[in-house]
């Protein structure tokens, strides 16, 4: 097995600065009520409302990132060389506005916010391969592996891997690992989301830290962890962070919000815990809201 390090940058969070950006990135109007059954749990209801919706997708040196496909609800557009998209609907899922995108080479990106009459997009989509802020690892999947990125370590069961049917999968893995860190005020560009909204009423997330993995075949097609499995994350400790354990939480793409799924515990100076699934997943605590 070949494991590749890279040293990524670490987590510190300002919640004033992203929570201005946050504000300036998705100002507007006066907010429509959805219909629908936003609670189905695997495939909620979407509901295309009138908006005037902008935005611009920008590469991580900031040039504008043409060829991205931006959807929303049953609307698909293409940036051009300038990066920019527009809709004139946005697909709402209980009162949030939810827009993927995707580009090949890339990791893809969810961002959401409140649904408004008028919004503003910008985000930044990530490169995959070896950089200052992602790391990429080939290896067998017959074996226990485990993958380290910075801080960051990822332990995998052997034989834990499959396709996305759930059939055995044997052969190799690549990982593409993204560890989203403070840059100059670009983090807030590149979290999926964009306001740390979670699944509850009257809370924020406060991110101690936000990740991507993203598992493929040699094909390219997407692999999954086994149901029932689960992989045991290690993650450093902030030197600003002193809570013995703090929730875990994974990103709810089609709500575009995120949800509590475990927590992980402190044991000297990393963070423990398990996971059964990847997708954006981050650590922090409970930020409540007046």
């Amino acid at each position: 097995m070949k494991t590749k390090k890279k040293k990524l940058s670490t987590f510190n969070f300002q919640l004033s600065t992203l929570f201005l950006l946050a504000a300036i990135l998705f100002a507007g109007c006066t907010k429509d009520n959805p219909a629908g059954d936003p609670d189905n749990p695997d495939n909620p209801a979407v509901v295309m409302q009138d908006a005037k919706v902008s935005g611009t997708v920008l590469d991580i040196s900031g040039n504008p990132l043409s060829g991205v496909s931006v959807t929303t609800g049953t609307e698909k557009v293409t940036t051009g060389s300038d990066g920019v998209f527009t809709f004139t609907q946005a697909g709402t899922v209980n009162d949030r506005a939810v827009f993927k995108l995707e580009k090949a080479g890339y990791f893809t990106l969810t961002r959401s916010c409140d649904v408004r009459d008028v919004m503003h997009i910008e985000a930044i989509l990530c490169h995959k391969g070896n950089s200052e802020i992602s790391a990429q690892a080939d290896f067998d999947a017959s074996a226990e592996n485990t993958i380290e990125a910075g801080g960051l370590k990822i332990e995998l069961p052997a034989k834990c891997i499959v396709k996305t049917d759930g059939s055995a999968y044997s052969g190799t893995v690549r990982a593409d690992v993204l560890f989203i860190g403070p840059r100059d005020g670009k983090t807030v560009l590149m979290m999926p989301g964009g306001d740390l909204a979670t699944s509850k009423t009257g809370e924020m997330m406060n991110p101690v830290g936000i990740a991507d993995v993203t598992l493929t075949d040699g094909a390219g097609n997407l692999l999954k962890i086994k149901e029932k499995s689960e992989v045991r994350i290690t993650y450093p400790v902030p030197s600003d962070v002193i809570d013995a354990s703090i929730p875990l939480w994974t990103f709810d793409e089609a709500r575009g919000v995120w949800k509590q799924e475990g927590s992980v515990t402190r044991q000297g100076n990393v963070y423990i815990g398990g996971v059964s699934h990847f997708t954006y997943w981050g650590t922090g605590t409970v930020w409540p809201i007046d």
